[in-house]
């Protein structure tokens, strides 16, 4: 790429100056790679593969058993710098599904070709295209595990390699520009994850949490906890200046004894980046996050108290730029609020499966939902995502800022998608449905409520079969404004659809 920079000459109506020009090319810019790579002895990729326990000679065969004082190793492997930037990498053992804590006993660490042993969590650093040579990791169980370890097993482990930019390259002024890079980067498993999005190891702001390969469980983000990571505030009596306490002051009040007004917690969270490894297969039981009135059977993770029934709180989300990438969902996945205090700006899902295998009602593969017309709820994207036998796809109601593109939907009981208003017209500011794919989608495949002036629809370039309602109807508005404005064209929706209103036809 080029940049070329001149000045113009200034003519004036009355009067001009004497004027030169002159101009100079600019060397392109030129983005270096970082590329890390897992390598078997013969050069080989190692990602997505399993690496074997070695036995002591003639004993290859045996049965791997776990017990105190026992020491195995993996087969041994290389981590090669495949790009033209210096790096700095950590390895993690990862994949841990099963009995969790029986890792607690075991140390892990590494030991480089020429003997030098590190432990697990040690730094390394290679330049631009150079390699580790063979690394060994090593398993050792503590000889002060008990009893209480017997029989538990541990499936799925894995290694998994983060890698970041190291302070090598030089810009302008010096090379330590990246310096904090290793710092965003947190990478996670099964059995800590939920410990990591509750801040309980400090704060994720403007982190990516990378999750190693593994089957991970039901994970609820923005919950409010005691930990200063979690960057919760805390009121009583409602989220107002004069009500907020500090930690300290909030837990004294409310475990004096004394009657005191509802606890309020405000769960603060920015620029956060949850994803897959590389290469790694995640799969989550379903995703909560959200806000309302906590009541009933429920836990108090402030005040580490279960509440059977009554009022126990009232959760506020303060959230803006949620990324969540590469994930395979096994259950649905809900955002949500009801409280009018709640502002969540900026959901993203890349590159997600949405595999519900549940068609019954209620199983939204994505809800995003605000109970409160007040826009405080808004941008969300899907991309590049699929949906697989689910009640709906992507259902929201009362957000501002919709956008679905380049995904798949296939086998849902009603909508694919559902722009919902409940009772009242809603703008949405813009909806954006492009280059999307729909197979057997059960009823109308895009369902709007009634949608507010000023809203813009832009549906484009999106292909179906066998699809809409039982009368062949593929898209309905409950209600369309004066002033909504449309962008629709490009559209298959297969032989002999319909489109219920005028204004959502292709022009």
């Amino acid at each position: 790429m080029a940049i070329v920079l001149c000045l113009a000459m200034l003519i004036g109506t009355t009067f001009a100056w004497f004027t030169d020009s002159a101009s100079t090319a600019v060397n392109k810019i030129q983005a270096g790679t970082l590329d890390v790579q897992l390598l078997d002895e013969n050069g080989n990729s190692l990602e997505g593969q399993t690496l074997a326990w070695q036995k002591a000679a003639g004993h290859e065969s045996d049965e791997v058993l776990w017990e105190p004082g026992c020491t195995y190793k993996l087969q041994s492997f290389k981590i090669k710098n495949n790009g033209n930037l210096a790096l700095k990498y950590k390895i993690a053992i990862s994949g841990i599904d099963g009995d969790a804590e029986l890792n607690e006993v075991i140390d892990w660490s590494y030991t480089l070709a020429n003997g030098t042993a590190f432990p697990i969590t040690a730094e390394g650093h290679l330049t631009a295209g150079q390699d580790t040579g063979l690394i060994t990791i090593s398993g050792h169980m503590k000889e002060s595990a008990g009893n209480e370890y017997q029989g538990l097993s541990i499936d799925g482990i894995g290694i998994t390699v983060v890698a970041t930019q190291d302070t090598v390259e030089y810009d302008s002024f010096n090379n330590t520009y990246d310096e904090n890079a290793n710092d965003s980067v947190i990478l996670a498993n099964p059995a800590n994850v939920q410990n990591y999005l509750d801040g309980e190891f400090g704060s994720i702001d403007g982190k990516t949490i990378i999750l190693s390969a593994g089957n991970y469980g039901k994970l609820e983000l923005g919950r409010a906890t005691k930990y200063t990571g979690s960057n919760t505030d805390y009121y009583i009596g409602g989220v107002a200046e004069e009500n907020k306490k500090t930690y300290e002051e909030f837990v004294a009040i409310k475990t004096s004894g004394q009657w005191s007004a509802s606890a309020y917690y405000v769960r603060n969270m920015s620029n956060v980046t949850i994803k897959a490894a590389k290469g790694a297969t995640v799969t989550v039981a379903g995703l909560t996050g959200g806000s309302g009135h906590v009541y009933g059977e429920s836990y108090d993770y402030v005040l580490d108290k279960a509440y059977t029934s009554g009022s126990a709180y009232y959760l506020t989300q303060n959230w803006s730029n949620i990324t969540i990438e590469g994930i395979t969902f096994t259950a649905p996945v809900n955002i949500s609020s009801s409280l009018e205090t709640t502002v969540i700006d900026g959901v993203a899902f890349k590159n997600c499966a949405f595999n519900i295998n549940n068609t019954a009602s209620g199983n939204q593969a994505l809800r995003y939902y605000n109970e409160n017309n007040d826009g405080h709820v808004r941008n969300l994207t899907v991309e590049s995502c699929s949906f697989n036998n689910c009640f709906q796809g992507v259902y929201t109601q009362k957000i501002n800022g919709v956008t679905v593109i380049n995904s798949s939907f296939d086998t849902t009981a009603h909508n694919a998608i559902a722009v919902q208003s409940d009772s009242e017209p809603v703008n949405h500011k813009a909806v954006v449905i492009t280059g999307n794919t729909f197979a057997n989608i059960g009823d109308r495949i895009i369902r709007f409520g009634s949608v507010g002036a000023d809203t813009q629809i832009t549906i484009k370039n999106n292909t179906a079969t066998d699809s809409g309602d039982s009368s062949g109807e593929v898209m309905k508005a409950q209600s369309l404004a004066e002033g909504v404005t449309y962008y629709i064209s490009g559209n298959s929706w297969g032989d002999g659809k319909t489109v219920a209103n005028t204004e959502l036809k292709d022009r």
